[in-house]
């Protein structure tokens, strides 16, 4: 396997665990009023979850090979 897929791997996996807290979060905020303020603000927080994980997957790829890389 290439450094830049184990790099995006682990990516991948850090990233699902920051995506899983902020869903957490966003449900307990978006269960906690009544107004539409809680609403948008989860709607927000849940847009961040998946950039979150995004974000991570592909810092991952290109920093992957920095980390694994052999110097010749």
């Amino acid at each position: 396997m290439s450094p830049a897929m184990t790099g995006a791997i682990l990516g991948f996996a850090i990233g699902f665990m920051g995506f899983i807290c902020l869903r957490i979060v966003a449900n307990r905020i978006g269960a906690r009023g009544v107004t539409p303020e809680p609403q948008k603000t989860a709607a927000i927080v849940r847009i961040v979850a998946l950039a979150d994980w995004l974000f991570f997957t592909v810092l991952g790829f290109f920093f992957g090979p920095m980390m694994f890389a052999t110097q010749a």
